[in-house]
């Protein structure tokens, strides 16, 4: 099947920290682009939940997505 993406995505490891049904969860990214993110944590919300999500940059900084 062929690649459908626009683009690319990098493999990169940040700390993410989302909320989901008013609860605050952690995770990490495995890959991004400029259009979306893959990622990796012990939680699952089920599809169409809205996510409020905080990545923490190597130089610490947090930025709010």
């Amino acid at each position: 099947m062929p690649e459908r993406r626009r683009f690319k995505r990098v493999q990169r490891r940040y700390e993410v920290e989302f909320r989901a049904a008013g609860r605050k969860r952690s995770g990490f990214t495995h890959d991004l682009s400029p259009t979306g993110l893959f990622i990796c944590s012990v939680y699952f919300p089920l599809p169409g939940t809205r996510l409020g999500m905080w990545m923490k940059l190597p130089e610490g900084k947090r930025v709010l997505l």
